[in-house]
């Protein structure tokens, strides 16, 4: 198919640039009272830990760390890689990586405020992909641009205001978040592939998705059931099934990029001997360990009822109805008139596929991870991407290609259809836009406060105790502390903790303005060479 005029859709692609750039300057300022703030709810440590991941790689040094992603810090307590607590889900390519850059190019340690902006940068792409996915997906259904152009407007608003791309895409940083752009970028290429014969632009087309299915593989699982699908989608289109070496040649062309980062990836696992640690998390989150289990009913309650109600208001669950029975629709009729070997309508085929590609990942992997997606409601923000684009833009279009064209295209232009279901989205994103207050939390300064104190007054040689609280492998603090607090009730749990630590050493007491009571706690302090103290902050330090 031959693409418009490209003065044309270069213009029409700016704008929408320019629209989500307007949508996204406003949604930035409407979250910068919480810009740089973190609370102990709603997932803000996957935040502080993406930050901690990172700071141990810029004070010290991915090939030595084997580019792993460690809780504990660099302390004398933990003298190898395998004491300090892999953190072993995924590859560091999503959470790590890009922060640890960011921090090499502004020679400034990795800090909360860095993570945000780049998690802010994601959303911008986001939006501005799946609205350029409508808008080609609508040229390709042979609709006038200034149409496509009205229908590509409506993802931008969703994706933009509704609250859970709010909240999730500033405050919590984490693998899902930087997932989203790529899958939405990989449609869009793969929407561009389906559309344009072109040898050289397909060269260019085949590249791209080569490094992104490279890269999406190890950012996060989402992307291995996304690049499936695709596959499976190509197979089908693309009558792989005509011969076995037609398929086996489509089989290693596509494959050949993720098996190549999945190859990476595993090494690096098991070089950090975490293969049964990672093996053992896979069971929990997809359900079977004991106790972690959930029956199709009882999960499909809870979690659209709770995590989509809360992220995208109650219409989504009608949505999302709305979004399974035209899919399920669409496919019967496709495989009806296969069946009856006549000529497939092109619009039609289309819209099968870009309902593929949009939905079919997320429902798998909500079902197939189904405890993980239970647990935190960060699971539903995946399905921003067919909320966004196909109940308002892909089933209208889809309507008006096969049916209403043909029977009122004569009286009624197709931009007026567009306008309406511009109006209908503006409506329910209105309707949900002010529940985004709800998933924010106020600034919890305890964690730069005491954070910043142990940082600043302890060294490698320093392991700090306190009979009036600990710090554990909380992100939230160590990201700021890099010193774990041990809590302990006497001094007998002291001398127990560090009788097989390597001299020299040093014990440190943290306390606060409430009195110890323990003896021999007491009888420590009292033997201190040095205290530092800040505002209502003691720490006494007594050697080895």
């Amino acid at each position: 198919m031959n693409l418009p005029n490209p003065l044309k859709l270069f213009a029409c692609l700016f704008i929408l640039f320019l629209t989500t750039a307007t949508f996204f300057i406003y949604t930035v300022h409407i979250r910068q009272p919480w810009f740089g703030a973190m609370a102990l709810e709603n997932h803000h440590v996957a935040t502080a830990a993406s930050v901690q991941f990172a700071q141990y790689w810029y004070n010290e040094s991915p090939l030595d760390l084997k580019f792993g992603m460690f809780y504990n810090p660099p302390s004398i307590e933990f003298p190898t890689l395998a004491s300090r607590n892999v953190y072993i889900s995924f590859s560091p390519v999503a959470i790590v990586v890009p922060i640890y850059l960011i921090s090499k190019i502004m020679h400034h340690e990795p800090t909360v405020e860095m993570a945000m902006a780049y998690n802010l940068a994601n959303h911008f792409f986001l939006s501005l992909f799946l609205s350029w996915i409508a808008f080609f997906f609508c040229v390709f259904s042979r609709l006038p641009l200034l149409t496509s152009l009205i229908f590509a407007v409506i993802p931008v608003v969703i994706s933009q205001l509704m609250p859970m791309p709010l909240f999730f895409y500033q405050n919590v940083y984490w693998s899902d978040q930087v997932v989203l752009p790529l899958i939405a970028l990989f449609i869009l290429i793969e929407l561009l592939r389906d559309n344009i014969l072109d040898g050289k632009k397909n060269k260019l087309i085949n590249v791209s998705q080569a490094l992104l299915l490279f890269l999406g593989v190890l950012v996060d699982w989402l992307f291995v059931i996304f690049a499936v699908v695709v596959f499976l989608k190509r197979v089908f289109h693309d009558d792989a099934w005509s011969s076995k070496k037609r398929f086996f040649t489509i089989f290693f062309k596509y494959w050949w990029p993720a098996a190549f980062a999945m190859t990476i990836y595993f090494f690096q696992v098991v070089s950090l001997n975490s293969l049964p640690k990672l093996i053992q998390r896979f069971m929990e989150r997809t359900g079977s360990l004991p106790g972690t289990g959930w029956t199709f009913v009882s999960f499909t309650q809870y979690f659209w009822e709770t995590h989509m109600t809360q992220g995208f208001g109650s219409p989504s669950i009608w949505l999302t109805l709305a979004i399974l029975i035209t899919y399920v629709f669409v496919m019967i009729t496709i495989i009806f008139i296969k069946l009856s070997k006549r000529n497939l309508p092109r619009e039609l085929v289309g819209g099968g596929i870009i309902l593929t590609l949009l939905m079919m990942p997320c429902f798998i992997e909500i079902y197939f991870l189904c405890n993980h997606s239970a647990i935190h409601n960060l699971a539903a923000l995946k399905f921003v991407i067919p909320i966004a684009v196909i109940p308002f833009v892909v089933i209208p279009s889809l309507i008006w290609t096969t049916w209403g064209q043909k029977y009122l295209g004569h009286k009624v232009h197709s931009a007026c259809l567009a306008v309406i279901f511009l109006g209908f989205a503006s409506t329910y994103t209105v309707m949900v836009h002010p529940g985004y207050h709800a998933l924010f939390y106020k600034n919890k300064p305890i964690f730069k406060t005491l954070g910043e104190f142990i940082a600043k007054n302890t060294d490698y040689q320093d392991i700090v105790f306190s009979t009036q609280g600990g710090i554990d492998e909380n992100p939230l603090y160590l990201a700021v502390s890099k010193k774990r607090v041990y809590m302990i009730r006497n001094v007998l749990q002291i001398m127990a903790f560090v009788k097989d630590l390597k001299r020299p050493y040093t014990i440190n007491i943290l306390t606060t303005n409430q009195p110890e009571t323990d003896p021999g706690v007491l009888k420590l302090i009292s033997m201190a060479f040095d205290v530092r103290h800040e505002g209502g902050l003691f720490l006494y330090k007594i050697r080895g």
